[in-house]
């Protein structure tokens, strides 16, 4: 299996972002949330991006712990990192393009 102690790890520590990551707290640690005006913070739908965001990292971690047991036991450990890499790649690029979403009300600048 691929290292199944460091699946552990990397899984806990994908689902506890979505967990530390919080309305008291997004604004010091989520990237370009900081930086915004009051007016243009207003306009950003902090509360649905934050449960959307939680939810994804929990949706995350599940599945990439779920998918390296799994592909662990039918191929070898290469192929297994390949897929994991590849499934966490499309993951947060998924992340982004639909977290777009809640920040809609803002303009590029």
């Amino acid at each position: 299996m691929v290292g199944f102690i460091t699946l552990i790890v990397s899984s806990s520590l994908i689902i506890g972002c979505g967990y530390i990551l919080n309305d008291k707290n997004a604004k010091y640690y989520l990237a370009g949330y900081w930086n915004l005006s009051k007016e243009d913070k207003e306009k950003v739908n902090l509360v649905g991006f934050l449960r959307f965001f939680k939810r994804f990292h929990l949706l995350l971690g599940v599945s990439m712990f779920s998918i390296g047991i799994i592909s662990s036991l039918i191929i070898d450990k290469l192929a297994t990192l390949f897929i994991l890499m590849i499934l966490i790649v499309l993951a947060y690029v998924y992340m982004g393009v639909y977290s777009s979403r809640y920040w809609r009300g803002l303009k590029e600048k």
